[in-house]
């Protein structure tokens, strides 16, 4: 509960006022309906894996997904933009834009945060020039 009061506060400090309260506008249809699944999962790891399971966690979110590697969604649908929503594919990780502000986004992913073996689904900003690929993710 700590951690999401922690990260609704940061958020409310950061989002523009015409935005939904984690900077999306809602309206995005699938973009909105899986970032608000992909939101319900904060501090939780509702894969019952204790390593490597940020892929198994895209999966939930996106049941046609390729599957649990991190590496795999970089060949997901078709590439995307940086809009919240889409995902984003880093060496061994991946996850979901949450948005953007300059050469940063805020992501959500599983496997995030906590301590090893005991990590769960998390909030973190990360640079652009870290993500190998991004992709549409509807």
């Amino acid at each position: 509960m700590k951690l999401f009061l922690r990260l609704a506060l940061i958020l409310a400090l950061v989002t523009p006022a015409h935005a939904g309260p984690f900077g999306f506008d809602g309206g995005g249809g699938h973009r909105s309906s899986s970032l608000a699944r992909a939101m319900h999962d904060i501090g939780k790891n509702p894969t019952g894996r204790s390593r490597a399971w940020c892929g198994c966690w895209m999966q939930r979110i996106h049941p046609d997904g390729p599957g649990c590697l991190a590496a795999s969604w970089a060949r997901y649908n078709r590439p995307g933009g940086y809009t919240p929503g889409n995902i984003v594919v880093m060496p061994h990780h991946v996850a979901k834009i949450i948005r953007c502000e300059g050469s940063r986004c805020l992501t959500i992913s599983g496997n995030h945060a906590g301590r090893s073996g005991h990590r769960t689904v998390g909030t973190g900003w990360y640079p652009k020039s870290r993500f190998i690929a991004v992709r549409a993710a509807w």
